[in-house]
C-alpha cells in the first residue's frame, strides 16, 4: 500500500510541475504560487515544490529604476509621477538630458539574471517640438547596439519597446538627439523580467 501512495505522490507532483511551469511561462507567477500552496497542502514534504516556489519569489521582475547603476552621465530618474507628452502617466522613468554632441549614458549590473526589459520609449512636455530622439541599448560593452529605436519626436506617440537580454552581465543604455541644445528624452515604466 505504502508503493501505491509513494507512486500517487511522484505522479501528482510531476503533474503538478507541468501546470506551475505552463503558469509560468504565461507570466502568471502568483497563481503558480498559489497551485504550489494548494499542492503543498497534499505533499507538505516536498522539497521540489518548497523550492520551486521559492525559486519564483525571489525571481520576480524589477523596475529599472531600482537597479544599482554603474555609471551615469547627464540623467535624472525617478519614482513620482511622471506625465508624457501626450497626457499618459507613469510611476517610474528616466530622463535622458541629450544634444547633439551630449550623449547621456546609464550602465547597470544586471549579472546575467534577467532575460528582457520592457519600457516605453517617450517623450515629456519639457521636450523640444522639433527634437528628434534615439536610445540605444548595449550588452556586456559591446560596440555595436543590439537595440536601436530612432526617429521618437514630442508629437510621436509613445513606443512600447522590448530589448532581450540573454543572460548579460551588464546593460548599457545611451540616448541621441538632433538638437544643438538640451532637450530630453524618457524611458518610463523600465521593468527587468528575469
Amino acid at each position: 500500500m505504502n508503493e501505491l501512495i509513494k507512486k500517487y505522490e511522484v505522479e501528482f507532483e510531476r503533474f503538478a510541475f507541468v501546470e506551475i511551469e505552463k503558469l509560468k511561462n504565461e507570466g502568471q507567477r502568483q497563481d503558480a504560487i498559489e497551485l504550489i500552496d494548494l499542492v503543498l497542502k497534499t505533499l507538505p514534504d516536498s522539497e521540489n515544490l518548497k523550492s520551486e516556489k521559492n525559486s519564483i519569489q525571489s525571481n520576480k521582475p524589477i523596475a529599472l529604476v531600482d537597479i544599482i547603476k554603474i555609471d551615469s552621465s547627464h540623467l535624472k530618474w525617478g519614482s513620482t509621477l511622471f506625465t508624457d507628452s501626450f497626457g499618459n502617466s507613469y510611476d517610474n522613468w528616466i530622463r535622458f538630458e541629450a544634444t547633439k554632441s551630449l550623449v547621456p549614458y546609464a550602465v547597470y549590473n544586471i549579472d546575467s539574471k534577467f532575460s528582457k526589459l520592457d519600457a516605453v520609449f517617450c517623450c515629456g512636455t519639457d521636450t523640444r517640438a522639433t527634437a528628434k530622439h534615439t536610445i540605444e541599448f548595449y550588452l556586456d560593452n559591446e560596440l555595436q547596439a543590439v537595440e536601436r529605436f530612432e526617429g521618437q519626436l514630442k508629437t510621436t506617440q509613445p513606443r512600447v519597446i522590448s530589448v532581450k537580454l540573454s543572460g548579460a552581465k551588464t546593460l548599457s543604455i545611451r540616448a541621441y538627439s538632433s538638437e544643438n541644445g538640451y532637450t530630453y528624452c524618457y524611458l518610463a515604466n523600465a521593468i527587468l523580467s528575469p
